[in-house]
């Protein structure tokens, strides 16, 4: 042995160098003990060493004692030093931002419309595809309407399909007579017909189902189908024509509802999201227009009705059947104004007289 005597499997003291360099490979280099003698030998050659008088060696070092304190020893205990944690901060950050580039829903949107002619905004939603007594025809009357129309523009306001899960509401698959996959594919058909017109879409509580049971944004596809904005649960929708701003506060539904004042929700949502001049809802199943003045400029309270007029969960509660209805707003490019037209077919034909 360099500087001293021949080692002896006790013939040993803690003054001896290999001892420190045992100890070193061991903590820092963390070598494994059988490993050890050979690392050794690579240092001193001349002497002999084995795995059972390094690791005594070793083991009764103050170093070795200071991190195995006890009788427990982890031969190749895993150790993430604070580096470790903060390498893979920094990932985490990088990879959100990855993530977060392609993330598609939004809550504010600002749409620019090149028109010179009055215009209209239909609120639709609720449409319930594949459900027991939904009213499949009018729809797709509607759908034609809508699409023939000129100057007519629409948001989605949620329920398109009635999405029946067995995960959410078991009982509601009973009053279903398409299956899921089925009715995905006749609202992407429909709403097709509206690709150009359709300005954003809103999540309701039934595609909500799809997000809850398999992390599946249902309307994201329509989406990118049609070309529409995705507005997530809902948000505020910005629209310049001309030389007119208009704001539309829209969600699927919103908080504070009441049956005894319809429009408690809106009321609530205009203290939460001020300065808009549409605030609209969906989701109750009853239709609603009402245009009033709140802090002192026009403001219009809306609420989409819905074509799932037989309803086995309306009746049960009280004897309630949803009330049919597609709020249109008709808007000016030239100026500030408003006029809410509560029939569908009404709007259509007030733009085409206006657009002439």
């Amino acid at each position: 042995m360099k500087g001293g005597a021949s080692v002896s499997r006790w013939n040993w003291t803690p003054h001896q160098k290999w001892i420190h360099d045992a100890i070193r490979i061991k903590i820092k280099e963390k070598a494994s003990w059988t490993d050890m003698p050979e690392k050794l030998r690579q240092l001193y050659p001349k002497d002999r060493f084995t795995v059972e008088m390094v690791r005594a060696a070793v083991r009764a070092s103050e170093e070795y004692k200071a991190l195995h304190n006890g009788k427990v020893v982890y031969q190749d205990k895993r150790q993430p030093t604070e580096q470790d944690i903060a390498d893979y901060f920094e990932t985490l950050k990088d990879m959100n931002d990855a993530v977060m580039r392609l993330e598609k829903k939004q809550t504010k949107i600002t749409i620019a419309l090149e028109e010179t002619k009055p215009f209209g905004i239909a609120f639709w939603g609720d449409w319930h595809v594949g459900a027991k007594g939904a009213d499949h025809r009018r729809l797709d009357e509607d759908a034609e309407l809508i699409a023939d129309t000129d100057g007519l523009y629409v948001i989605g306001m949620g329920d398109y399909k009635d999405n029946a899960s067995a995960l959410v509401h078991p009982q509601a698959t009973h009053d279903s007579i398409a299956t899921t996959d089925l009715q995905d594919e006749v609202v992407i058909y429909v709403w097709k017909k509206e690709t150009g017109k359709t300005l954003v879409l809103i999540r309701g509580c039934h595609e909500d189902w799809d997000e809850k049971n398999a992390n599946e944004d249902f309307v994201q596809k329509v989406c990118d189908a049609i070309g529409a904005a995705n507005l997530w649960h809902g948000g505020v929708i910005t629209i310049n024509a001309g030389n007119a701003e208009y704001k539309i506060a829209a969600r699927h539904k919103y908080k504070n509802e009441s049956s005894i004042n319809t429009t408690n929700a809106q009321r609530n949502f205009m203290n939460d999201v001020a300065d808009c001049d549409m605030y609209v809802l969906a989701h109750r199943h009853y239709y609603d227009l009402q245009q009033l003045k709140r802090r002192g400029r026009d403001v219009i309270y809306a609420r989409s009705g819905s074509y799932k007029l037989y309803d086995e969960h309306g009746q049960k509660i009280a004897g309630y059947e949803a009330i049919y209805g597609v709020p249109v707003v008709i808007c000016f490019p030239d100026r500030k104004e408003m006029v809410p037209v509560k029939s569908l077919a009404t709007a259509a034909s007030m733009l085409e007289m206006l657009r002439k």
